[in-house]
């Protein structure tokens, strides 16, 4: 299969969405990954356009005989359409999530849950919120609505000068693009997510010390797990590290 490999080609069940994404005729193939363990095909695609709200409840296509669906949109599409997070019965217990295809929704479910369970009263304090451009403007609902009332948060996207500003993830950001536009003048505190360090947590994608990273800041500094429940916590003021 060459990079080029027309969409309709292999999925020919979609030529009814054809107007779909600036014309399916005109999308193509560039890669395709097998899990046979896990029954899973995953396929990415150029599209002439980027799919709009609308296009993006039509790309919720059921296979009828399976009863399922054979395409969801990543969560980075979803963001950049602006669309509405689905639901969680939308994602069919998640086949793609190790893909990053419905995280968002398992974080903001994780948020709610703690939100509704926890009776624990926050420190009061000045919280910023560094994360990457597609993320931001959810992010910043969500701590608003579900984060703890006597914490002021405040999101702030960081643009990706490393890998290029089209690259939008907080997965990607670095230690030094955060230091560099981080604005902590009305902070007193930091929380971090930890999918922008490599696994062991000591580096940032541009080999910038955690330890460094920190001792830069003005205000401390807490490194969360990429889950809801870990944020609420953290707002609280009682989990530092993830």
């Amino acid at each position: 299969m060459t990079d080029y490999t027309p969409f309709l080609t292999i999925f020919p069940g979609c030529e009814d969405l054809h107007a779909m994404a600036g014309g399916l005729d005109q999308a193509y193939v560039t890669d395709v990954q097998v899990n046979a363990r896990e029954l899973l095909l995953t396929v990415s695609a150029h599209f002439a356009a980027m799919p709009s709200p609308v296009d993006l409840s039509g790309w919720a296509v059921s296979d009828r005989e399976e009863g399922t669906r054979f395409v969801f949109p990543s969560d980075e599409m979803i963001c950049i359409a602006g669309h509405p997070l689905p639901e969680e019965e939308y994602y069919e217990n998640y086949p793609q999530i190790e893909n990053g295809v419905g995280l968002m929704r398992q974080f903001l479910n994780g948020l709610i849950g703690a939100s509704q369970s926890n009776t624990a009263q926050a420190r009061p304090r000045r919280v910023v919120i560094p994360c990457g451009t597609s993320i931001a403007p959810y992010m910043q609902q969500w701590v608003d609505r579900y984060g703890p009332s006597n914490v002021a948060v405040r999101v702030q996207a960081i643009k990706n000068r490393y890998f290029g500003e089209t690259v939008t993830v907080t997965g990607l950001l670095t230690g030094r693009d955060i230091l560099e536009q981080l604005d902590t003048a009305n902070a007193d505190e930091v929380i971090l997510c930890n999918v922008t360090l490599r696994e062991a947590g000591d580096l940032f994608l541009d080999d910038l010390p955690v330890s460094e990273f920190r001792a830069a800041l003005p205000v401390p500094l807490s490194i969360i797990a990429n889950r809801g429940d870990a944020l609420y916590g953290a707002l609280l003021g009682f989990n530092k590290e993830a």
